[in-house]
């Protein structure tokens, strides 16, 4: 009894403390947003943002227009039958996938520029495994790259795939998943914060958030696994939800049965989305937690389903670093390149608490990881150790007043108040476009549209950040959506920290700032539903 007492008490201290941390970050992040916002220069596209004032009366606009819209749907569905909600859901998440993916595959035909930097590299590199040419002087380079950044070897993988299956227009192909992915990334938001709220008008507000999210659309030409893996970890975090609301019941019976089908996603999809792109190892952690989490809760209240909750907290991180062993392997059998190594995780940390002269801001890529690593002859022990000498080195001169905390604040503003979230700067190169541009996109260029969208996009940050903040308030309020908000909770306050010590970067910051989403809709659901009750009780 007494153990009882304890473990419940214990989680319930750790669930408390990262719901206070993830509610503290949005206060951070709300403040910021209301004083300033970044720029793009759109003659150069320079990664680096400029930091301006933010007017606040277009913020006051935006929420005022938040919360009518939010007041208008309530009301409309007030008098409406659950399965008349459910019709309109998915009535509106239909328009929404299919007006994204249209405007995805319209920017890919339209936009001439090709890969630059990583994402040349790791095409290129893909091509020449498909081609089975890896053992040329054309595949040195590549050999050189992938020593430094071994990470990058499964998304590699995934484009030979693609390659090999499409063969003219692979290149297209991805591009087209990537415009998929764009919408089902709405799709599984709009459905979490569905569930979560437990009001359709929620997801039906993420739709539409999601329509205004432009940086979605911008992507879709970028071959890199930034939206691939970030769908799959999104629908792994549904699955798991799912699992936490029905593995308690065991024995299941009926249909009910088919629900442990969720499983398969949610321990296979985030061990890809980690092969993707590597940041979604946060994602895995945060699985993990809540998996465990739920498992106390479970063992507190002497209910079924613990032995499931915990063997789903040992599988999904088991089956990741088999993926990732695997990916390693298989790609020395095919190329006879060692397995691992790489720069150290610690030059990355050295890197996000010195850079001052970065390419997007304080904090970002310098160059001094792969500096690090030259020196020392490529060898990642030797590598480490001078990283973590530098790290204590860096925190001393924070502690005795060489350097000053405010780096971490302007750090910060570069990673979280940039509109566009680097998408418009990665996949619009002036200097890149050929000859034979298309005029529709020459005139994007030159007409003021992406100015346009700017300015609506830096409202639309505030508007996020604040109505994330109420909407933690308002889902915690409810017992059983506390629980299951504790998964995406855990994401952003993990994200955060991270991203606030590593190297930074504004599209590293793109899977936390979205997964706030849910809660922003959530708090407009509430406050629509408040008026709306009021409006119609007169």
């Amino acid at each position: 009894m007494i153990i009882n007492q304890l473990c419940y008490t214990g989680v319930m201290i750790f669930t408390g403390l990262v719901t206070i941390l993830a509610f503290l970050f949005c206060i951070f992040l709300s403040g910021l947003s209301l004083l300033r916002y970044g720029t793009v220069d759109f003659t150069v596209f320079s990664e680096k943002i400029t930091l301006v004032r933010q007017s606040g009366a277009a913020v006051v606009i935006g929420l005022f227009v938040a919360v009518l819209v939010s007041v208008f749907l309530q009301y409309y569905l007030f008098s409406r039958s659950e399965t008349e909600k459910k019709k309109i859901y998915h009535r509106t998440g239909t328009v929404s996938f299919c007006l994204i993916f249209l405007l995805g595959f319209i920017w890919i035909h339209t936009n001439p520029c090709p890969p630059v930097a990583d994402p040349l590299v790791v095409w290129d590199s893909a091509r020449c495994l498909a081609a089975g040419i890896t053992d040329t002087p054309e595949f040195a380079f590549y050999n050189t790259y992938l020593q430094v950044y071994p990470f990058q070897k499964g998304l590699i993988l995934f484009c030979a795939g693609l390659i090999r299956l499409f063969g003219a227009h692979p290149q297209h192909s991805f591009q087209l998943l990537n415009a998929l992915c764009a919408g089902l990334i709405v799709l599984l938001l709009a459905r979490i914060a569905r569930n979560l709220a437990r009001d359709s008008a929620a997801g039906i507000l993420v739709h539409l958030l999601g329509l205004l999210f432009v940086p979605l659309v911008l992507f879709t030409p970028f071959v890199y696994g930034t939206l691939l893996s970030y769908t799959c970890l999104l629908a792994g975090f549904d699955a798991a939800l799912v699992l936490r609301s029905i593995l308690p019941a065991l024995p299941l019976k009926g249909k009910a049965r088919w629900r442990c089908l969720y499983i398969i996603p949610a321990v296979v999809l985030p061990a890809l989305a980690c092969q993707l792109y590597t940041s979604a190892w946060i994602g895995v952690i945060a699985i993990v937690l809540f998996f465990l989490v739920s498992a106390f809760f479970q063992y507190a209240k002497k209910l079924h389903g613990i032995v499931p909750l915990i063997a789903l907290a040992v599988l999904v991180p088991l089956l990741t670093l088999s993926l990732q062993y695997a990916v390693q392997e298989g790609f020395h059998r095919l190329t006879g390149l060692p397995a691992g190594g790489g720069t150290p995780a610690s030059t990355y940390l050295y890197m996000g608490i010195s850079s001052t002269n970065g390419v997007a801001g304080p904090g970002s890529h310098n160059g001094s990881d792969i500096g690090m690593f030259s020196d020392n002859g490529m060898d990642p022990e030797a590598t480490d150790e001078e990283a973590l000498a530098a790290i204590r080195e860096t925190m001393d001169a924070y502690a005795n007043g060489a350097r000053s905390y405010s780096f971490f604040v302007e750090k910060a503003e570069y990673q979280w108040l940039d509109p566009w979230f680097s998408s418009v700067q990665l996949t619009i190169h002036p200097d890149m476009i050929p000859d034979t541009a298309p005029p529709r996109f020459t005139f994007l260029l030159e007409s003021g549209l992406l100015p346009a969208l700017e300015k609506m996009l830096s409202v639309l940050l505030p508007v996020i950040y604040l109505g994330a903040l109420f909407g933690i308030i308002v889902i915690v309020k409810k017992r059983e959506a506390a629980y299951s908000s504790l998964l995406l909770l855990l994401y952003f306050a993990g994200g955060f920290t991270f991203q606030f010590f590593w190297e930074a970067k504004a599209r590293y910051c793109l899977p936390f700032f979205l997964i706030l989403f849910p809660f922003a809709a959530a708090a407009f659901s509430f406050a629509g539903h408040w008026v709306a009750v009021r409006f119609h009780s007169q």
